[in-house]
């Protein structure tokens, strides 16, 4: 109504200033509706730019397709992208060390035989600087602090000795000093003694006989898991030839050649290893207030088998970088029967036998100082009727490089040949693995990087006899080294063992997790074993000519993604902005083909920080819109740019600004 009184106006009715006013408007709207959609129409041409550009790359798949379509036909499995461990393109990025040596640090001085913690004399000399005599030694005893698994403290001291002393019988975790006649610390040696204890022995006994009455297990077989962190079975064969050799060709350990992992981390992949669930689905049980994890002790492989009889043991050799303790406060009550716990957090903090090398304790390497406790099980529980079930994860030694596992080649050599020697390995079953592959380095920046991630190692050892006497376990066993496996089928394999019929049969499509003695679909994809599409390793890559306008489409899509997950911190985070698009792969997979988009793997480098992050961008063929699928992965350090910040999911997207 008012438009139409002012135009009346300006036709000789009195109000020749409205009528400029409106004039004036008019043209202000005009000119933002033309220069609107002028933007609107350049956003349609450049949504038509990228669907016409995917499109012409489709019809080149189509084509390749078409040329691949009768060997498809025959071979419709998953297939890992070839890749050679050796490729002279890692030469300069590959390093190989040599053996761990711990023997110029401050000398363990004693050493225990029998319960009895004896001096070495030779050593004792090493300890000694010029001038120094020696006085004697005592010994305390380590105690988890109630209701704290971070925390512990010292009881008294022994009687003082020179020569030997014999343990309490109730001592398990001491630490022993030894002193000079100045009262000076010469050195501090820790042991981590396994005791047999009657009541815990009476209730596993009558556990067990419950169990072979109730499930008439074929085989009661020992279980023993031996973890470390951040491998791939690619670099298992370049930096520990020795061990890997010795599990194939020795001991005759049988490998899963197609092993991906479930998730971008160490929880995400020993969550479904231990539990047969994914992290989402046992978050609420593990840590319903982000307190301990005990309300979902439960759930854990070795909970199942200490109910069926099994003594349980646990060995994290880190005291922050752990699953249930890295910004967690792990158990209020010891998770296991033999929980190495307590003495590791007390040698952690030690700075004279633990401060020089992380990798040493005193002239010791730590590796074997924590293995040494399933040495002692092992001779322990020797017994068919005691059987033991043994987790155990290493993160210290290849956490931060990947590299560094070569100097541990000797030693995880010498500790199978020292668990051989114990003449009990022939009723236990080794599961050999790793979590994931290389997150970060180099390596990761290269085609062969982005697959190693993807691929840890798996072994299972199972006893000779074992293979002779189920043929028909060992042939379908063998028959699922080269089908997709996973975190969930170790899982499902362990609990088959742990109630053993020796019945073998067909896995079926529709199960997550697979006994080993199933046989697995050749057919079986990364969605229906439970991978996530961005961490799948059964795809192939390819270069797409994309325009420069496309390939920013897709860099934003990532980015949008990364800053989205600190949008509700803004005032701790920076919103990062990219500084390069390093790349984009084209991608498919046996899950993929199907699909109404096209997946691209996209990798940016974003400021202020410098963070290197990767994701799977999907182009929608039909809309022209992208949107990342699933997890987005920093492949870079980020130590010190995010200490502003407590949630472990969301540091690695954020570079701090308080």
């Amino acid at each position: 109504m008012y438009l139409g009184l002012s135009w009346l106006r300006c036709f000789g009715i009195p109000g020749k200033n409205t009528c400029v006013a409106l004039l004036v408007c008019l043209l202000w709207v005009s000119a933002i509706f033309v220069y609107n959609s002028s933007r609107s129409l350049q956003g349609l041409n450049a949504w038509s730019r990228i669907s016409s550009n995917i499109s012409a790359l489709l019809r080149n798949f189509e084509r390749e397709e078409g040329q691949e379509k009768e060997q498809e036909s025959l071979n419709r499995e998953c297939t890992f992208p070839g890749t050679n461990p050796f490729d002279p393109a890692l030469t300069t990025i590959v390093k190989k060390y040599p053996p761990l040596d711990c023997s110029r640090n401050t000398p363990n001085i004693v050493y225990i035989e029998n319960f009895i913690v004896k001096v070495n004399r030779t050593k004792l000399r090493r300890a000694l600087l010029r001038g120094q005599r020696f006085k004697h030694c005592r010994y305390k005893e380590i105690f988890r602090q109630y209701g704290s698994d971070k925390t512990v403290y010292f009881g008294v001291s022994s009687a003082t000795f020179i020569d030997r002393i014999e343990l309490e019988p109730q001592h398990k975790n001491i630490v022993v000093e030894c002193y000079s006649t100045k009262n000076s610390i010469l050195s501090r040696s820790y042991f981590h003694l396994v005791r047999v204890e009657m009541d815990t022995e009476s209730y596993l006994k009558n556990n067990y006989e419950q169990h072979l009455r109730r499930d008439s297990p074929s085989e009661t077989l020992s279980i023993l898991m031996i973890g470390i962190d951040g491998m791939s079975k690619q670099n298992f064969e370049r930096a520990m030839p020795k061990t890997r050799n010795f599990v194939l060709n020795v001991l005759g350990g049988t490998e899963l050649r197609k092993f991906n992992k479930v998730g971008l981390n160490t929880l995400p992949n020993v969550t479904p290893l231990l539990t047969g669930k994914t992290w989402q689905e046992v978050r609420n049980l593990l840590q319903p207030d982000k307190s301990f994890l005990d309300s979902g002790n439960h759930l854990f492989l070795w909970s199942e088998a200490r109910k069926l009889g099994y003594r349980t043991g646990l060995i994290l050799d880190s005291r922050d970088v752990t699953s249930f303790h890295y910004m967690r406060k792990g158990f209020k009550v010891a998770p296991v029967d033999y929980y190495l716990r307590p003495t590791l957090l007390a040698w952690g903090a030690d700075r004279l036998m633990h401060g020089r090398d992380k990798n040493c304790l005193g002239d010791r390497a730590m590796v074997s100082q924590l293995y040494d406790y399933w040495l002692q099980m092992a001779r322990t529980f020797r017994s068919k009727s005691t059987p033991y079930f043994g987790y155990s994860f290493s993160a210290v030694l290849t956490h931060d490089d990947c590299n560094l596992a070569s100097k541990g080649d000797d030693l995880y050599h010498q500790f199978l040949q020292d668990l051989v020697a114990t003449g009990t390995i022939n009723n236990t079953v080794i599961v050999w693995f790793s979590d994931h592959g290389q997150r970060f380095g180099r390596i990761r920046s290269t085609y062969q990087g982005r697959v190693e991630t993807n691929t840890p190692y798996m072994f299972f050892i199972l006893p000779p006899w074992f293979k002779k006497k189920y043929p028909d376990a060992m042939r379908v066993l063998n028959i699922n080294q080269d089908r997709l496996t996973t975190h969930f089928d170790v899982y499902e394999t362990l609990m088959d063992l742990l109630y053993f019929q020796g019945v073998t049969g067909n896995g079926t499509i529709k199960q997550r997790g697979i006994s080993l003695f199933k046989e697995i679909p050749r057919e079986r994809t990364c969605a229906q074993a439970g991978v996530p599409v961005e961490f799948c390793a059964c795809a192939h890559f390819s270069q797409p000519l994309l325009d420069e306008e496309v390939r920013q489409q897709l860099g934003a899509a990532l980015l949008n993604r990364v800053n989205s997950f600190t949008e509700h911190i803004a005032d701790e985070c920076a919103r990062l902005s990219i500084v390069s698009i390093n790349s984009i792969f084209l991608v498919r997979t046996n899950s993929l083909r199907t699909m109404k988009s096209k997946s691209f793997r996209v990798v940016i480098t974003a400021k202020p920080g410098l963070g290197t992050f990767e994701g799977l961008v999907q182009l929608s063929m039909k809309t022209g819109l992208a949107r990342v699928a699933g997890e987005v992965v920093r492949t870079n350090l980020y130590r010190g740019q995010a200490d502003c910040v407590v949630n472990p999911t969301l540091r690695q997207f954020c570079f701090c600004t308080v």
